[in-house]
């Protein structure tokens, strides 16, 4: 019996001398009436990491590993309070309430990431009053002008943002915190945008390759970055100002025809497709919006992006459109998009008679002033 007892004593003082693994993490929330602290990893979606231990003798709860992967975590309090960690490796962290605010110690680049985001809530507020200033009713010769000013407003606040999160990012190349801070939005506002801040995004990406390619949220961010390298190279091929590519297309006949053949005329050309509705919408008007400029001069030539060459040429015939029309009948696949930087069709080019681009749009109204301009010269 004694031999059984001094065991158990035994058993009792090594568990209670095992060193307990030092808190990774540590919160310690302003109430008590806490049921459960959790920590969600990002990976193709927020899934769950870890859970924590409450201490006895105080509110701070604890998360202890061995192991923390560098990544983008959140802190779940009772499944619905969230709050944006940045973690690396098991160096402790630790998150309090003090004065109703959070205070984040041991995680400089979480503290930057909430800086960026107080600066985020600051630009929304502002569009806000911005957008509560706009009259709630105008004579529609006000109402450009107003709106005009709304722009301009939001953007001048937008730029004043932007300035301080792009010194942040460029402060924090060698961890995960810019591939959040490039894509934060205020309210429905990207403070950076595809189209315009495309050297932002491709130093981000940079930075985050060399830091941590093969995190999924990076490879994902990584992707998109491919995509738009891709359509600006494609949108940069005929944006106005630069020369039309010289591509040689065949005609109904097969032979092929160069585009310089139309050098000396202002020429409207039509990427196309005869099983597009918004393309058949646009070839009924063409002939007759364009009537008053083929009288002046304008040459038409239509470009199909069309397979099957019967329906190709029924569509012609339907829509009564006596111009140029050429196509290499490869569809989608035909590398004249590709040489023309166009992924999507209809797709109208207005060049003029030294071959240089004018203006690109897909709708009718968008070739208008370009269109007037060049005829009046």
């Amino acid at each position: 019996m004694r031999f059984f007892v001094f065991t158990f004593f035994v058993a009792l003082l090594v568990s209670c001398s095992k060193p307990q693994k030092t808190p990774y993490l540590t919160f310690t929330p302003l109430t008590y009436s806490i049921a459960k602290v959790e920590l969600y990893r990002l990976n193709e979606d927020y899934t769950f990491f870890d859970s924590a231990e409450k201490s006895e003798e105080s509110n701070t709860w604890a998360f202890r590993s061995d192991s923390v992967p560098s990544g983008i975590y959140q802190l779940r309090i009772d499944n619905s309070t969230i709050i944006p960690l940045l973690l690396e490796g098991t160096m402790p962290v630790s998150v309090s309430y003090s004065n109703s605010n959070l205070i984040v110690s041991g995680s400089p680049i979480t503290q930057t990431l909430w800086q960026a985001q107080k600066i985020r809530d600051d630009l929304t507020a502002a569009i806000q009053n911005i957008g509560s200033s706009f009259p709630d009713s105008l004579e529609s010769q006000l109402f450009n002008h107003y709106r005009d000013s709304v722009f301009k407003l939001v953007e001048a606040q937008k730029v004043k943002s932007r300035k301080t999160i792009t010194q942040l990012i460029e402060r924090n190349k060698s961890n995960l915190l810019p591939l959040l801070l490039v894509q934060l939005k205020a309210g429905n506002h990207h403070i950076y945008n595809f189209n315009t801040d495309a050297n932002v995004y491709f130093k981000v990406d940079q930075y985050l390759q060399s830091y941590n390619p093969n995190y999924i949220p990076v490879q994902d961010f990584n992707n998109r970055v491919d995509s738009l390298r891709s359509w600006i190279y494609y949108t940069s091929v005929t944006n106005p100002g630069k020369p039309l590519p010289d591509l040689h297309i065949p005609n109904a006949w097969g032979d092929p025809i160069p585009l310089s053949r139309f050098r000396g005329k202002n020429t409207l050309y039509l990427v196309w497709n005869s099983e597009s509705d918004e393309s058949r919408k646009i070839t009924k008007q063409l002939m007759r919006w364009t009537r008053k400029y083929r009288y002046k001069g304008l040459d038409l030539c239509l470009i199909s992006t069309d397979t099957n060459k019967e329906d190709w040429q029924n569509a012609i015939k339907e829509d009564n459109l006596p111009v140029w029309h050429l196509s290499d009948l490869k569809g989608k696949t035909s590398p004249v998009l590709a040489g023309l930087g166009l992924s999507k069709v209809p797709t109208m080019i207005l060049v003029d008679k030294e071959g240089l681009i004018l203006e690109r749009s897909s709708e009718l109204s968008g070739i208008g002033v370009a269109l007037n301009n060049l005829i009046q010269k």
